[in-house]
C-alpha cells in the first residue's frame, strides 16, 4: 500500500536476479492512493522475456490476506516472498532454491537483513542501527548477524522466506486473523510439522527501517501486540527475546508503585547501559556524537512500545475471557 517510493527498486531487484529461468512477479496492491499502481504498470511494459508481472488487489489491505492472494495466484511451484520496502540481492532466488534443495524442500528458507536508513537524517540512521543491534532486537539472528556462513543456520524464523506452494497449501496458508506476526506464525507451523526453517547468510536483503520515532513506536507496538496474540493462539510461552520487553515494562510499573529506590536503581542501570551502547555505536564506531545522541531514545522506544503492546494484548485477552465467562 502506497509504496511508490520503494516499489520500483524492489521490482528491479527481482528482474535482475542471476536465476536465468522464468520468474513471475506477483504483486498484491492494497488499493494504493499514490502512484504505486501506475509505476508498476510502466515497469510491466519493459519486462524481459523471462520475467512477468501479475498485479492483483487486496482491498482489505491486511498483510496475511495479501500474501494468501499472492500465493493462491502464483503460477509456479516455488514461492519467494519479498516486501515492497525491501530490495533483493541478485542471488536471492538462486540461493533460496539451493537452500530448499538442501533441506529436500521440507521447510522454508530466508536470508539476513542489511538494515538501511530510510532517508539521510541522523535519526533515521540511528533507528537503522537500533533495529539491528542485540540491545534493540535481542537474538534475532537475521537482523544481527554480520558475517557470512558457509552452512545453513537453523533458526526460529526468517524474513519473508521461500517455500513450496504445496507447503503453503498444507498449512492452510497464512493465518488471516493475525494482522501482524503472520510470518512468525507461518514459520512456527512449519517447524511443528517437523520441517526446518533455515537462514542462508549468503542472501543479504536490503531492508529500510522506519524514518522517525513515531513510526518506530507504532511498528513495534504492533509487533508486541500481535506477537502475544500468536502465543495465545498456540498456548505457548513467548520466547526469551519476546518476553523480556513486557517483563521489563511490568517491572518498571511495579517498582513505580512500590519502591522509588528500586525504580531509581533499575533506571540507572538501564539508561547507563543505553548510554554506553549509544556512545560505542555512535562515537567510537561511527565517529559521530550527534548519532550517539539520536540513538539514546531509540532503544527505549523499541523496548517500551513492544512491551506495552504485549501487555495490552494480554489485558485485552483477559477482558474478553471475563466477559465471555
Amino acid at each position: 500500500f502506497n509504496e511508490e517510493k520503494n516499489i520500483g527498486e524492489a521490482i528491479r531487484s527481482i528482474v535482475k536476479q542471476d536465476f536465468t529461468g522464468s520468474i513471475e512477479i506477483v504483486i498484491v496492491d492494497g488499493n494504493s492512493t499514490d502512484n504505486t499502481v501506475e509505476l508498476i504498470k510502466e515497469i510491466t511494459l519493459k519486462m524481459p522475456v523471462n520475467r512477468s508481472i501479475k498485479l492483483l488487489t487486496n482491498p482489505l489491505r491486511f498483510i496475511p490476506i495479501g500474501l494468501n492472494i499472492a500465493c493462491q495466484n502464483a503460477a509456479h511451484d516455488i514461492i519467494v516472498r519479498l516486501d515492497g520496502h525491501t530490495q533483493a540481492p541478485s542471488n536471492y532466488v538462486s540461493e533460496s532454491l539451493k537452500a530448499l534443495k538442501e533441506i529436500n524442500f521440507k521447510g522454508a528458507v530466508g536470508g539476513r537483513c542489511d538494515i538501511q536508513a530510510s532517508d539521510s537524517t541522523i535519526m533515521s540512521k540511528a533507528i537503522s542501527i537500533g533495529v539491528s543491534h542485540p540491545l534493540g532486537v535481542g537474538n534475532a539472528l537475521y537482523r544481527t548477524l554480520k558475517d557470512q556462513s558457509e552452512t545453513l543456520i537453523d533458526v526460529d524464523t526468517v524474513p519473508f522466506g521461500a517455500f513450496t506452494k504445496e507447503l503453503w497449501k498444507s498449512l492452510g496458508g497464512y493465518d488471516e486473523n493475525l494482522i501482524f506476526d503472520e510470518d512468525y506464525d507461518f514459520n512456527y507451523r512449519v517447524r511443528t510439522k517437523g520441517y526446518r526453517i533455515v537462514m542462508n547468510s549468503k542472501i543479504v536483503l536490503k531492508y529500510f527501517a522506519r524514518k522517525d520515532l513515531a513510526g518506530l513506536w507504532t511498528q513495534y507496538y504492533r509487533y508486541g501486540y500481535w506477537a502475544n496474540k500468536f502465543c495465545l493462539k498456540h498456548q505457548i510461552i513467548p520466547s526469551f527475546r519476546r518476553i523480556i520487553p513486557a517483563a521489563f515494562v511490568l517491572m518498571v510499573i511495579l517498582l513505580a508503585l512500590s519502591s522509588v529506590k528500586g525504580l531509581s536503581a533499575l533506571m540507572t542501570i538501564y539508561f547507563g547501559t543505553i548510554l554506553v551502547i549509544s556512545g560505542s555505536e555512535g562515537i567510537v564506531k561511527k565517529k559521530s556524537f550527534p548519532l550517539a545522541v539520536c540513538l539514546l531514545p531509540v532503544f527505549p522506544t523499541l523496548h517500551f512500545s513492544y512491551g506495552l503492546g504485549s501487555i495490552t494484548s494480554l489485558l485485552t485477552w483477559l477482558k474478553d475471557k471475563v466477559i465471555k465467562s
